[in-house]
């Protein structure tokens, strides 16, 4: 076997990527380097080892676009230790080095769970952004981004919307209207979603979306994200109608664009059944929910994030529909999915476990429903300024009312009112209407009763 199709082998994508593999891949290298480039005019751009990176690099991004996050790290990681390497001699390979710790970072903070390593990874590369890319370059833009969006998932609020902001403060008020800074203004409206100022996030992803039809005109595929996003401010606001209308014109923009079977698609259609449940039309949601599904089917993507979203809506609504053993089959699918993806830690396995734990709720199933609450309670609590720890509590506080354990009820809304106050009140707008829920519930606590009205005055205060 020549050098060239050992490399080719190795380099192909595997189930995992090990540290023999990456070793090998390197030595390899090595000897390329020093058998092949020495000695010669090759282009830079053109050097084995160059192109065996980008290779690298580009598998990676073909692994992301289907959930293989872990693997595609790997492949980051290997590919971000040539260019590295590369680097020492000319620097405009700190560009791509760069490039690939944006990713790595992207995929530790979004997909794989673990927000403050992903931080960590950045951190450790602020020096080499400073001292050999220039604010402008998108590459220095995009660090930013990815570690503003780091710092946001962990709840550093403050410390997000000062780096995102850097890249516009280091920059000529002239190109702050460019399209490097949409993923930019895009980040900051998250931010603001994610602390529920909805107005606020409203405002960024208008302007991120004003900003591509300047430069890309009103019928271009990257209008689809920024419409998506807008229209699931809307639906937070309750504004379900104008919602549904944003999510029907990004299906007809994607549709239009990337084919009817491009995974996009699929987050699209799973968007509008969400607020088509929301206007009460469950066997319309599952509609959408079940188009959804067939094109991940088709794409034959079976470890998705996206997937297990599609399974925990179809899950959701089947309960609500009292099909309970449809909704635990899909809960489950859900669920392995979120762990062969995920760390165990992972907020998102919280909510599937929270979900079950209803779901084993409106059965009477208390045991069981007890041990998912504590599951997802256990997670929530890892998480700063994790909203749901709260209704996590209520739930718990629902379960000990139904078998009328009214102390134990009492004292888990009343933890529940709490940490809406203590825990959340820094970081998320009070949620008055989960207030008004448990507090009401209260009321019901007949033994309870005048304690209860004192928690639900001060809700009403609240």
């Amino acid at each position: 076997m020549g050098i060239y199709q050992l490399i080719k082998q190795l380099a192909s994508p595997p189930r995992v990527l090990n540290h023999w593999r990456v070793g090998t891949l390197l030595v390899i290298l090595i000897f390329v380097k020093i058998s092949y480039c020495q000695n010669t005019n090759l282009d830079k751009s053109d050097r084995p080892d160059s192109l065996l990176a980008n290779n690298l690099y580009h598998q990676a991004d073909s692994l992301n676009e289907i959930g293989k996050f872990p693997v595609a790290n790997e492949y980051y990681y290997a590919a971000r230790n040539i260019f590295e390497e590369m680097a020492a001699d000319n620097h405009i390979y700190w560009q791509q080095f760069i490039n690939c710790i944006n990713k790595i970072g992207w995929n530790t903070a979004i997909y794989l769970g673990h927000p403050q390593d992903a931080i960590q990874i950045i951190e450790e590369n602020i020096e080499i952004v400073e001292n050999y890319i220039a604010p402008t370059d998108p590459v220095s833009i995009k660090f930013y981004n990815t570690y503003g969006v780091a710092l946001t998932i962990s709840g550093y609020f403050e410390q997000a919307l000062h780096t995102l902001q850097l890249p516009l403060l280091n920059n000529h008020d002239s190109v702050k209207n460019s399209k490097q800074f949409i993923s930019t203004y895009n980040s900051i409206g998250i931010l603001y979603d994610m602390k529920g100022n909805y107005d606020k996030a409203l405002t960024y992803f208008q302007y991120a979306h004003s900003i591509k039809i300047e430069h890309f005109g009103t019928d271009h595929p990257s209008l689809s994200a920024t419409i998506n996003n807008i229209g699931l401010v809307y639906w937070k606001k309750g504004d379900f109608g104008f919602a549904k209308d944003l999510f029907e014109q990004d299906i007809r923009l994607t549709e239009k664009y990337q084919g009817q079977n491009h995974p996009d698609l699929a987050k699209s259609y799973t968007n509008l059944g969400i607020v088509v449940a929301e206007m009460g039309d469950l066997n319309g949601a599952l509609l959408n929910f079940q188009l959804a599904l067939n094109i991940w089917e088709n794409n034959k993507i079976d470890l998705h994030p996206s997937l297990a979203k599609n399974y925990m809506n179809q899950a959701n609504i089947l309960a609500d529909l009292n099909k309970f053993e449809q909704a635990k089959t899909l809960y489950d699918k859900a669920l392995n999915i979120k762990l062969k993806v995920f760390d165990k830690t992972h907020p998102t396995i919280g909510a599937s476990y929270f979900e079950m734990g209803l779901w084993a709720l409106n059965q009477s199933e208390y045991q069981q429903a007890e041990v998912y609450l504590r599951n997802a309670l256990a997670i929530y609590t890892k998480v700063k300024g994790q909203p749901n720890i709260a209704r996590t509590l209520n739930a718990f506080g629902k379960m000990y009312g139904s078998q009328k354990e009214y102390e134990k009820a009492l004292d888990y809304y009343d933890k529940g009112i709490k940490a809406n106050f203590k825990e959340n009140l820094e970081f998320f707008p009070l949620q008055k209407p989960d207030l008004y829920s448990c507090s009401s519930q209260l009321v019901l606590l007949n033994s309870l009763q005048d304690k209860a009205m004192i928690l639900f005055k001060l809700a009403l205060a609240g």
